[in-house]
């Protein structure tokens, strides 16, 4: 989704181990589901192409075509 939908690069995530004490980071986590909030690496040019992935939403932005047109929605 990272790379096909929002055109970008995810490199690894932080994964929280059993009550947020322990974290550890994940490279390139092949078919991992990534749960809400997780901290995620990316190679970008920009923040800003990097907001793209906290701000995607299924149900907003599902249909749309250029990634350049996800922005925030009413849905965050």
């Amino acid at each position: 989704l990272c790379f096909t939908k929002l055109k970008l690069l995810l490199l690894a995530i932080e994964i929280k181990g059993e009550g947020g004490a322990d974290s550890k980071i994940s490279i390139n986590p092949r078919g991992a589901k990534i749960a809400a909030n997780t901290q995620g690496f990316f190679i970008a040019q920009s923040a800003d192409e990097v907001k793209r992935a906290w701000f995607y939403c299924k149900a907003c932005h599902e249909d749309i075509k250029d990634e350049t047109l996800i922005k925030k929605c009413k849905c965050k």
